[in-house]
């Protein structure tokens, strides 16, 4: 994931490092845990020795598992045992705890290629991360990764706005994954890009300790239909801060088969919008298990543009 110069030698910026510094938290400690100020200090130190190494031979594509074997040969060297370093770092710890993630390991193929995946080509990207979802292990680890990955599209074109949206973000809203999200709301201004964050309630939002500090970075907020579940409204108005006229607008929100009505605020402007993305952009995005089973059917039979209209094409029969 790193860049390299014209000579092929790794720059290790700031940024890599707070990736790998947050990729190595979520690896070794427990959930909600992060690293220490002593772990991070060290785990730095010890990057920069690990790529100057690399740069310096040029033998190998720097990896999780010889990272790892990096660090314990540091461990076993007999100047370690006398080290500061030993007092804030156990060593033993992290490295059995990253085993699984080496080459042998049960997530051996996850960290490990020889490979790094090119996205900066693709106008629109977009990861489905449900297979690994239920992986409470896995799931963290991918995400980081993905996120990681977008960012690099977005640095290398600095001068193309760009838009992150992460759907049901909430599992990635606490230790050093929420603290890795807080940060693309502060930063990602700078790479002409924005993030989005879509949740399904307040609830994952409020009790994040990050929460606030996304809802404080966030000049954009669009509430959709609560009118059938008004006991939740109140809590929407204090989390948000939204006026007794905000509110009023917000319930006034409508809804048919064809078109829904949104509050969208943007920073002290609030307004309804009505949306109507029309009937083939429905068929094309509909999440509605009949609409799907028949679009799929229809593709079947001549791909997905005929797919489309023919199904159009029936619902106004």
């Amino acid at each position: 994931l790193l860049n390299t110069d014209r000579e092929g030698n790794y720059i290790l910026t700031e940024d890599k490092m707070n990736f790998l510094l947050a990729l190595f938290s979520i690896l070794w400690k427990k959930p909600g845990e992060s690293l220490s100020k002593e772990e991070e200090s060290i785990i730095s130190e010890w990057l920069t020795l690990y790529y100057k190494q690399v740069n310096q031979y040029k033998r190998e594509r720097p990896r999780l598992d010889r990272f790892v074997s990096f660090i314990e040969t540091i461990s076993k060297s007999p100047s370690f045992t006398t080290d500061v370093r030993q007092k804030y770092f156990d060593a033993e710890s992290f490295s059995l705890v990253l085993q699984k993630f080496c080459t042998d390991g049960t997530y051996g193929k996850t960290l490990n290629s020889e490979d790094n995946i090119n996205i900066s080509e693709y106008s629109l990207i977009c990861f489905d991360l449900f297979g690994v979802q239920s992986d409470p292990i896995l799931y963290p680890v991918v995400s980081l990764i993905i996120i990681e990955l977008v960012l690099d599209k977005m640095r290398k074109n600095p001068k193309t706005r760009k838009q992150m949206v992460i759907d049901e973000a909430w599992s990635m809203l606490s230790g050093s994954m929420g603290n890795f999200i807080e940060g693309l709301f502060r930063t990602l201004r700078k790479y002409n890009a924005g993030v989005s964050i879509i949740s399904q309630g307040i609830v994952e939002l409020r009790n994040s300790p990050v929460g606030e500090a996304i809802k404080a970075n966030a000049a954009t907020l669009i509430l959709l239909d609560h009118n059938s579940q008004p006991a939740l409204i109140p809590d929407v108005q204090r989390f948000f801060g939204l006026t007794n006229h905000e509110v009023e607008l917000f319930k006034s929100i409508r809804k048919t088969d064809t078109w829904r009505e949104l509050f969208i605020k943007r920073g002290n402007v609030s307004q309804v919008f009505a949306i109507d993305v029309g009937q083939h952009a429905t068929a094309a995005f509909s999440s509605l298990s009949t609409d799907k089973a028949k679009i799929a059917e229809l593709t079947k039979k001549g791909g997905p543009e005929y797919a489309i209209n023919q199904f159009v094409e029936d619902l106004n029969l």
